[in-house]
């Protein structure tokens, strides 16, 4: 426009020295443009209302959790013959890592051996013995009970023919009663006999006896031997052959091949949304661009009162060879996943924390509009109500928005 004119004049004046039709047409566009720009306003960047996939995450610090670092002794006392291993070193469970000097202690397995042996025979010869014995005094009880019995029924013959005395019988009976006696005594001994008797159990008791001072040396011997408990890392070696050592002093220091575990404190606002089995991105603050696999395998029930957070911990499957202990860490949880959600970009939400709203714009006027969100991802929010698919919002904030007309300018990244 020139000067103080307004636009009718300057268009009248316009069209009095341009005159034709193709000019006319021209002027009559420009009006119309000029005039839906005045009505509809500036734009304003918007974007729709679209269905993708939504995951939420919390982003918490973290660090590696130090391994379990024993110190491995021997439990027996004695002189170091052999070292096996060096500080550095790679070790598998059971593998030998030292030796003492176990000549005395091969002696004390070589007798121990011997003492078995003898309390064997002797329990062999012992029961043999006794079994033999008892066997043949039970067979002499019962030929005397067989000669007491045929003398018991002659002298009943004898009394009836009158030819002998009544004392003769009676003395007959009592001679049958103590020889079946005998023979009652000496089943029952042979019995024990073979079933333990007190030589036999005084026999057994002493083989088991030598028994246990066999496994006793050979226990004692095979400590001798000093073996991994784990697989790990020899981190220090504390002694050296022909050293003289004291039973549990320690001679080596290991780091054991465990799981790796991270640990990670959020604030106590997100227990209810960390779960046992949720999966996790991880990455080391010394190598940002590495991301790594972790998954949530412990939540701590209780909460840190001076900190106001909880622990977490995470084991990862496949540990990156960079990880080291106490190293720290940038940790990820997924708390929320949805393949199909109704979602906006987050920069159009308003008092996201409290009360959501968002500007929506229809027919080129723009109104505040009450949100309810559901899934929070990185770039998008979850709609669960106030909008539907295809609705429009301003990505522009504040309320000065609010009731004007605008040109919505549609993100191209949807």
């Amino acid at each position: 426009m020139n000067g103080t004119r307004s636009f009718p004049e300057w268009f009248r004046d316009f069209a009095a020295t341009h005159r034709g039709k193709a000019t006319i047409g021209l002027l009559a566009a420009f009006t119309l443009i000029v005039a839906l720009r005045l009505f509809i306003g500036a734009s304003t960047p918007a974007a729709h209302v679209v269905r993708k996939p939504v995951i939420e995450t919390l982003v918490m610090n973290g660090r590696v959790l130090a391994r379990y670092r024993p110190e491995i002794g021997a439990s027996v006392g004695g002189v170091v013959r052999e070292v096996l291993v060096e500080e550095g070193d790679r070790v598998k469970a059971g593998q030998e890592i030292a030796r003492l000097d176990d000549t005395e202690l091969r002696a004390l397995v070589v007798e121990a051996r011997s003492r078995v042996r003898q309390a064997e025979a002797r329990l062999r010869l012992v029961a043999s013995a006794n079994e033999r014995a008892n066997a043949e005094g039970l067979q002499r009880a019962r030929a005397i009970l067989a000669e007491a019995e045929n003398e018991w029924k002659r002298q009943q013959t004898l009394f009836a023919e009158g030819v002998t005395s009544q004392s003769a019988v009676d003395a007959a009976r009592r001679a049958v009663d103590v020889a079946r006696s005998d023979v009652a005594s000496a089943e029952a001994l042979a019995v024990t006999t073979r079933e333990g008797g007190d030589e036999v159990r005084l026999a057994n008791a002493s083989l088991d006896e030598a028994r246990a001072a066999l496994e006793s040396a050979t226990a004692r011997l095979d400590k001798a031997t000093l073996r991994a408990p784990a697989d790990g890392v020899v981190l220090s070696r504390l002694v050296a052959p022909g050293a003289a050592i004291q039973a549990g002093e320690p001679l080596f220091v290991m780091a054991f091949e465990q799981e790796t575990l991270l640990l990670a404190q959020p604030d106590e606002k997100a227990l209810p949304q960390v779960r046992v089995g949720q999966k996790a991105k991880a990455s080391a603050d010394a190598y940002p661009r590495e991301r790594f696999d972790a998954e949530v395998a412990y939540v701590s029930p209780s909460v840190d009162l001076q900190r106001g957070t909880f622990d977490v911990r995470l084991s990862v499957p496949e540990p990156p060879a960079y990880l080291k202990t106490d190293m720290t860490l940038s940790v990820e949880i997924i708390v929320g996943e949805k393949k199909d959600a109704l979602v906006i970009p987050v920069e159009a939400v308003r008092d996201i924390a409290t009360e959501p709203w968002v500007v929506i714009i229809h027919t080129h006027k723009a109104r505040k509009q009450p949100i309810v969100i559901g899934l929070r991802g990185e770039k998008y929010v979850e709609i669960e109500k106030g909008l539907k698919e295809g609705d429009i919002v301003a990505l522009a904030p504040g309320l000065a928005l609010v009731g004007k007309h605008f040109r919505a300018d549609i993100a191209k990244e949807e």
